[in-house]
């Protein structure tokens, strides 16, 4: 726990984790009809099922929140989830980002639905009892 890159592979994933939990709890109240709230809330999803997915294929049984954090300690002791726990949790995050997210993006450096469908198929392959 206290080895530098370990630690910041954590840290960094969890904070993009808790990051997507803000934008999926918070942006569908916003009212600004020049924002895509489908696409911006399935890129969120995007992000948090493939963050989930690595940190469960490094360290296995991962604390899973899926809210956004209240206070600065609330999730210190967020128990750790069972795999198969995680992993329904990758492939529902995937999913719901492939119905949000548009079919093609000008911007190659954002998720559309061929990422959400290949990250799933990823997924499905590497799961402990795979489900193809």
């Amino acid at each position: 726990p206290v080895h530098g890159n370990i630690q910041d592979v954590w840290r960094e994933t969890y904070f993009a984790i808790h990051a997507a939990n803000d934008v999926i709890a918070n942006v569908p109240t916003i009212n600004d009809p020049a924002l895509n709230k489908d696409r911006v809330i399935g890129e969120a999803y995007f992000i948090r099922g493939w963050a989930f997915y690595q940190l469960t294929l490094l360290f296995g049984k991962i604390p899973l929140p899926l809210q956004p954090s209240k206070t600065a300690t609330q999730d210190f002791n967020i128990k750790r989830s069972e795999v198969t726990e995680v992993y329904a949790q990758i492939i529902k995050d995937l999913l719901e980002a492939e119905k949000l997210l548009p079919a093609t993006h000008t911007n190659r450096s954002r998720a559309a639905k061929g990422a959400a469908r290949a990250w799933l198929a990823k997924v499905y392959l590497q799961q402990p009892q795979p489900d193809y």
